[in-house]
């Protein structure tokens, strides 16, 4: 009979949650309204990738294991409304529909090459066959750099698109542009994403909480980070503030994929998975560093400036998981 999983010895230090930065309105629920925006947002979305398909390459069964990438594998689509959220909160003038096409061109790469039976091993993702499944580990491969690719070309014509624009910020977009693809390489490359997932693979027992936060942060929040800062560099905002920023994307990073661990801890139990939240520290202490992260997202969009709509509503996949645990009070969201 197999021993049983040790429990980490180290029990995390949750930080204490306050609801300062939580509406407080006893009026119309907010979960109502930021669900139709985030809806809509997502629609918006899968508009614009279906819009920049060709830039992906001719027709082949390479572009169509692209589009199966993009448009039939279930999305949440949270990363390229990110790039739309903090691109209104710098300067809504700012047409970044190009940018947000790309970075949802490189999250799904990411999640083709997740799916594949050398990583997670997932025939299908909820409920529709990955792409490796429907095309071949090969062709998802190939499909998953020619993405990539298609990510950094949608980013260089937005930038080119902006510097023929009206903005202030115009005559400065391709310095911009540089910046965001140095935030790109780096989020998906070996000090990354990359390396997270490697990590991820190793399986290793994890120390404390510090260190599996850490590969948290690699292998998720670096995409949000990513898609935060193409959003808030190419708009023209303040790049003295990319630290709160970053520190934004970071929490909400963080957030969903222990939400996401919440909701796998059953299966990673199973499999013996390490790197989960919930089945390291349990579903008690899961849900208050779900509260934290949460609640330190909020405070962080709190101090930026312009319209933050986009960014309260894309917390409503943690609010959901926080209220059906019964963590929130109504007065909460």
């Amino acid at each position: 009979m197999p021993s049983p999983k040790p429990r980490n010895p180290d029990p995390p230090k949750v930080p204490r949650v306050s609801p300062a930065h939580l509406p407080t309105s006893k009026g119309p629920d907010p979960l109502l309204a930021w669900s139709r925006h985030i809806v809509q947002a997502q629609a918006d979305v899968t508009e614009l990738v279906r819009r920049e398909l060709d830039r992906l390459g001719p027709p082949s069964p390479l572009l169509d294991a692209c589009k199966h990438a993009l448009l039939t594998t279930p999305s949440n689509r949270i990363r390229a409304i990110l790039v739309k959220g903090m691109g209104q909160a710098a300067n809504p003038q700012t047409d970044l529909s190009l940018a947000i096409a790309g970075v949802e061109f490189v999250v799904s790469a990411a999640k083709a090459v997740d799916d594949l039976p050398s990583m997670d091993n997932s025939p299908d993702r909820g409920g529709i066959t990955s792409v490796h499944t429907t095309f071949g580990t090969g062709t998802a491969l190939l499909a998953s750099y020619a993405l990539i690719a298609g990510g950094y070309a949608c980013l260089q014509h937005c930038a080119h698109q902006i510097a023929s624009s009206s903005v202030p910020h115009a005559a400065e977009s391709y310095l911009r542009l540089a910046r965001v693809v140095q935030e790109l390489s780096h989020s998906i490359g070996a000090g990354g994403a990359a390396l997270g997932q490697l990590r991820d693979l190793a399986n290793l027992p994890m120390k404390d909480e510090e260190e599996l936060l850490s590969v948290i942060d690699l292998k998720t929040s670096q995409l949000y980070v990513m898609a935060a800062t193409a959003g808030w560099v190419l708009a023209g905002g303040n790049l003295e503030q990319l630290p709160t920023v970053h520190a934004a994307a970071t929490h909400l990073g963080r957030g969903m994929q222990i939400k996401d661990d919440i909701e796998d801890a059953p299966q990673d139990t199973a499999a013996g998975r390490r790197c989960n939240y919930a089945t390291e520290y349990g579903l008690t202490l899961a849900y208050l560093r779900l509260r934290a992260e949460l609640d330190a997202y909020r405070a962080a969009i709190q101090s930026l400036p312009g319209d933050r709509s986009t960014l309260e509503a894309l917390a409503l996949p943690i609010l959901l998981a926080l209220r059906s645990h019964g963590t929130t009070e109504p007065t909460d969201c």
